[in-house]
């Protein structure tokens, strides 16, 4: 393959600093200040019977400016690519929430959640499907009440209960379109979260982590569902 550069010293942009002086000039053309330029010298006779259209003939004004070069534009991610990966982070900030519930991490956990309410923002405006938009809603009005009503010293009991209330439009979008992510997902039940009324969530460990008892029943509940990743 062939390149243009200004340096004498080949600087190879096809292999960067792993060949960087791999190459060879196969040509020098001057600027237009040096002179008119030349694809070809002249070492024949028959080079000199140019025609007058040829590259050699031509010859640029001084007082002409040069054409301004148009970049091209940087390429547009596609909406379905978009909210594709807004989808991803809906649910990377929501394992984030589920992770730090069942460690016991109260300040976390609402570091988290004040970032899936940004995320699930985000994804609202950029999905075309309409039942996931419509569960994405959902999980904006619970985290948007929660961040209202909770403040910012929330214990781990209420992140729970705004954490529950979430996850039933996620996993509903779960089912809609599959998993976004490229780990497998666990739906995981506990029949005895809130005084026995049993709750779900989703976590990436195949070992069961409860988000709604934390260290003191951790491992209560089971599995439900496996979804694999992409």
């Amino acid at each position: 393959a062939s390149w243009l550069q200004r340096e004498e010293q080949i600087a190879n942009p096809y292999f960067g600093a792993s060949m960087l002086r791999c190459g060879e000039i196969q040509q020098t053309v001057p600027g237009v200040l040096n002179g008119p330029v030349q694809a070809t010298p002249p070492e024949s006779p028959a080079n000199a019977a140019a025609p007058s259209n040829s590259i050699e003939s031509e010859t640029l004004d001084s007082s002409q400016s040069l054409p301004q070069e148009t970049l091209p534009e940087p390429p547009t991610m596609p909406v379905d690519e978009a909210a594709d990966l807004s989808i991803t982070e809906v649910f990377a900030r929501y394992l984030e929430v589920q992770r730090h519930l069942a460690s016991d991490e109260p300040v976390l956990a609402r570091k988290s959640l004040g970032e899936l309410f940004t995320a699930v923002v985000s994804s609202a405006e950029t999905t075309s499907d309409k039942a996931v938009e419509l569960q994405l809603h959902t999980m904006h009005g619970v985290l948007l009440a929660a961040k209202n009503n909770a403040g910012p010293e929330a214990d781990l009991e209420a992140l729970r209960t705004v954490f529950r209330d979430v996850t039933v439009p996620l996993l509903a979008i779960e089912q809609a379109v599959g998993n976004p992510t490229s780990t497998p997902l666990y739906t995981v039940h506990c029949p005895m979260a809130f005084d026995d009324a049993g709750a779900d969530w989703i976590q990436v460990e195949p070992q069961v982590s409860n988000p709604y008892f934390g260290a003191s029943m951790l491992r209560c509940g089971a599995v439900q569902r496996i979804s694999k990743g992409h």
